[in-house]
């Protein structure tokens, strides 16, 4: 989905929290302490989470960079394997399948 979709009522909450956030500036801007604690606490909170993106987007980048290069992790052994069943004698392997026959 290029676009994301959003409801009337998304759209609207999201105008009347942007308008009590723009009316505290405009506060802070006409010398109100409360309005200007506020305001200072909102930016900081815009640079922390565009710092955390930009740290986030720097790490995967370098995951998607360095992926090729790694070595792939070793398969864990399966504990539900049908050959571990069976009692396995150097002659008899070759009647155990490779893998469990579905009858029907």
């Amino acid at each position: 989905m290029l676009v994301p979709q959003y409801t009337i009522r998304t759209l609207l909450i999201l105008t009347t929290v942007c308008a009590v956030a723009f009316s505290v500036f405009a506060l802070a801007l006409r010398g109100y302490g409360l309005a200007i604690g506020i305001s200072a606490a909102l930016v900081a909170v815009i640079v922390l989470l565009l710092v955390h993106a930009g740290i986030f987007g720097m790490i995967w980048l370098f995951s998607v960079v360095t992926s090729p290069f790694s070595k792939p992790a070793p398969a864990s052994p399966s504990h539900f394997d049908v050959r571990d069943m069976v009692e396995s004698d150097p002659v008899d392997d070759k009647d155990i399948p490779a893998s469990p026959m579905i009858l029907d």
